[in-house]
């Protein structure tokens, strides 16, 4: 017995609708991992501003995250073998990373969303102890108690 007509059981489930990003080779796990999280904060997101995620913004969803996962697998790939690979073959790789973030964004842009932007280190307050290797209420510098007495190379002090 089929389903009824307008049954959307399948494709809607309590706030939220999701279409599976399906399998991946074991060694792209960590990918896939990252990819879940990362489209687990966006359907959170979603869900903020619009109260639940409709079956168009699960495919809108579905699509950028699909577009990350491509634009990973072929990071990853430019990190393994960076030194093996020719210069021709690198600008093929950085292109593909380049319209895969683009097509992601494009579909997030859809959705009202956006990735965080990374920023700049000219962004922050000269103080920020992000600029420094110490902590903001550590001195950076020390002044000398007092200046060296003058010596020869026999350890005697010069008159």
């Amino acid at each position: 017995m089929p389903a009824p007509q307008d049954n959307q059981n399948a494709l809607k489930h309590g706030a939220y609708c999701r279409v599976s990003l399906g399998r991946m080779h074991p060694a792209l796990e960590p990918i896939r991992r990252k990819v879940f999280r990362l489209r687990q904060a966006f359907e959170q997101a979603l869900v903020v501003k619009h109260g639940s995620i409709e079956p168009l913004h699960a495919v809108h969803l579905h699509s950028a995250m699909c577009h990350e996962t491509l634009a990973q697998i072929w990071e990853r790939r430019v990190k393994a073998g960076y030194e093996d690979m020719t210069t021709e073959q690198l600008a093929i790789a950085t292109d593909r990373i380049s319209r895969e973030r683009d097509r992601r964004d494009a579909s997030l842009d859809k959705l009202g969303l956006k990735m965080a932007q990374a920023g700049s280190v000219w962004d922050l307050p000269p103080d920020s102890p992000l600029l420094t290797s110490q902590p903001a209420d550590t001195p950076t510098h020390k002044a000398p108690d007092a200046a060296p007495e003058p010596q020869d190379g026999n350890g005697d002090k010069t008159p």
